[in-house]
């Protein structure tokens, strides 16, 4: 039985092996690997639901405002979710009545201005998942054309000798699933930031009066 199960797993093993050899090795990301749409920056009016109450106020006027900043740093702050940054705007208008169309319009701003920072450090890393997966798949590729020399014409190179070139392969494929994997934690993080804009846009709305 114990034999038998072997050959099994043996046989599930060598089918992945060719069905992986046939697809070929992964390539690189594409230029934009995420599936939320790409945007460098938000802007208030595209998280804000509906029509805006007041015009918007100029670029950091909620840095002097007490109020507006006492809110944004702490709705904007990476560690706070979605749900206490709402429940923070719920019980700032508890304890002080409504929010005015200007104030919120300042918390507004401050909140998308943060999150823009964030987002830059996001795009800035996704880009340099990007690059890094090109490099390696032309490592990938320049080793299949270094495998295949080898295994044509031996060499006394412990170098050139197939093995060392299959582990090197070995080696930049993992490298290459890294990125991918970095990729796709940022691209998760960047879709995110996003929905959380509109989730405290939307708790603002409800709380202006």
């Amino acid at each position: 039985m114990r034999c038998v199960l072997c050959c099994a797993v043996a046989a599930v093993l060598l089918v992945c092996h060719y069905t992986a050899a046939a697809a070929g090795p992964p390539g690189p990301l594409s230029d934009w690997p995420c599936p939320a749409p790409f945007a460098d920056r938000l802007a208030p009016a595209s998280v804000w639901p509906g029509d805006l109450p007041a015009p918007l106020p100029a670029e950091e006027a909620w840095t002097a405002d007490p109020r507006a900043r006492q809110l944004v740093e702490f709705i904007a702050d990476p560690a706070s979710s979605p749900r206490s940054g709402a429940r923070q705007i719920e019980e700032f208008a508890k304890d002080n009545g409504p929010l005015g169309p200007e104030l919120s319009m300042l918390v507004l701003t401050g909140m998308v201005e943060r999150i823009d920072k964030i987002r830059d450090f996001l795009i800035e890393g996704i880009r340099t998942q990007i690059g890094r997966s090109h490099i390696l798949a032309q490592a990938v590729e320049a080793n299949d054309k270094s495998l295949a020399a080898a295994e044509a014409e031996r060499s006394t190179d412990p170098a050139r000798q197939p093995d060392a070139i299959r582990r090197a392969r070995f080696q930049n494929l993992r490298s290459l699933d890294d990125t991918a994997d970095g990729a796709k934690m940022l691209c998760h993080r960047y879709a995110y930031d996003e929905d959380k804009a509109k989730a405290l846009a939307a708790a603002l709305k409800q709380n202006t009066q």
